[in-house]
Formats: C-alpha cells, structure tokens, sequence
C-alpha cells in the first residue's frame, strides 16, 4: 500500500503505479517525500505532485475520510463519503502463496506503510474512527530452535514435556495450505510443550512460538488455522493431535475472561 498526504487531501494505491510483480509500500507526509521514497527504490519520478493526483487509485479530502479499518495482517480497509454515501476501499497484502515460515519484507513494509499513516491521524487528528484491528495486537514472530523436543525426562527436567506431537500438511495438500494468506505457514512437523509450539518447516528451519501468544482458531473446512499474535499462525490438518490441546487451552482463556 501507498498512502500519501497532498495538502487537505490523501491518496491511497495497491503499490503497483508503474507494473511488475512486486508491490511497493510506504506512507508519506507529502508528494515531496513520495519522491524521494520512490528514488531510494530506484524509482525516478519528476513531478510526485502529478503521479498522486493522477495515478493514485482513490484520493479524497482528509475531512471526508470515515475509518481505518484493520482486515487480515497487514491488510488496512480504507472508508470515506463520497457523493453523499460511504465508499470503502481494500489496500495492502492480502494473500501470497509461497512457503515461507515467517513474514516476507513486502509484508512487513506494508505493515509499516499502515502503522506510519495511523500514527500521522493520530497525530495531525483526522476525522473518522480507527475501528479495532490487527495494529492493537502484539507481534510474536516465531523464535529460532535449534530443533524440535524430544520426549523423555530431559525436557520434563527442563519445565517443557512434550504434551503431543504430529505430522503436519503433507504432500499434495500442502499446496492447498501455500495457497493463503500470507501469515500462515504449513510446517511439515509439530510438537507441543507446556509452554511452545515447536515447528519444523521446509528447508528443515525449527521455531517456536509462546503458546501464551495464541488468539483464536479458524476452520476453513479443509483445515484448522491457529493465530498467535499479530502475523503468525499455523495450519494444520483438522483432527491434529497437536490441534486438542490448543483448543482447551482457548477455553479456558474465554472462561477466565467472562
């Protein structure tokens, strides 16, 4: 997503002015900066002035805007009156099919590009709401392991027994899981402890995640989605053994909470 400030009005573009396959992300307080963010991209552009009046998707006075809304990380829904109704507009990553066990930096710009434009509202106070979005939840990426645990009385000793382990997405429906939204990732093997979930990832990679991090399940029909966090999740196939014990663990935190 770009976003850019020019003068009482602001602009909003999907990243891909000038083509190609990658998206390009960033805020920007003016076009003047706009310019220089695009030249440290190698990108020239000899009136920023012209391109955000003109190539920018939707650019509307700052006092017709109506929310921020978060969707899915990173992705930020933009509303605003126009022609006496309400107009509403999706910007950011919504969905990359790749096999990557941890955010790409397109992502993570893009996260940025969105954090950077609601502290400027904030600041400069715009109108409209900041509707509740994924900006308010912490971020808990995966942590580097240098392998998975093993059962026995080692891991006992170290406060970390192995409550359930299990294969992950296999064979062909892994292609099925690669082909989501960018924040989840499809391990090829999962252990749970008391205190993580450990995972090994393609390329045999190992990380781990606090399971006090965990925020809800997802059920797509063809498989359960766990969210730790802002941008991690893991999927898994319905029926996991690894999948139960997270469910009585969100239970007993929706119990507490009430």
């Amino acid at each position: 997503m770009l976003a850019c400030v020019d003068g009482d009005h602001v602009a909003f573009d999907d990243g891909r002015l000038f083509g190609g396959g990658a998206r390009l992300s960033g805020f920007c307080p003016d076009p003047h900066v706009l310019r220089l963010h695009l030249y440290g991209l190698g990108l020239g552009v000899h009136d920023a002035h012209e391109l955000v009046r003109r190539r920018f998707q939707i650019r509307f006075p700052i006092q017709r805007l109506r929310a921020l809304v978060g969707g899915p990380w990173p992705v930020l829904e933009v509303r605003w009156r126009e022609r006496g109704r309400e107009d509403r507009r999706v910007f950011g990553l919504s969905w990359s099919p790749r096999a990557s066990w941890s955010p790409a930096p397109e992502e993570r710009a893009a996260e940025r590009a969105v954090l950077e434009l609601l502290r400027f509202a904030e600041r400069h106070r715009w109108p409209g709401r900041r509707v509740d979005g994924w900006w308010n939840v912490p971020d808990v990426p995966w942590e580097r392991a240098a392998d998975l645990p093993a059962s026995g009385a080692g891991y006992r000793r170290l406060g970390e027994p192995v409550i359930a382990r299990a294969p992950g997405v296999l064979g062909w429906r892994r292609v099925l899981a690669w082909n989501r939204r960018p924040r989840e990732a499809a391990p090829e093997q999962l252990v749970l402890t008391a205190d993580h979930l450990y995972a090994r990832f393609q390329g045999g990679q190992v990380g781990r995640v606090p399971r006090g991090a965990l925020r809800r399940r997802v059920d797509d029909g063809r498989f359960t989605l766990f969210l730790f966090g802002r941008a991690t999740s893991v999927v898994m196939e319905r029926g996991c053994p690894v999948a139960a014990p997270l469910d009585a663990q969100l239970a007993r935190n929706v119990r507490w909470r009430r």
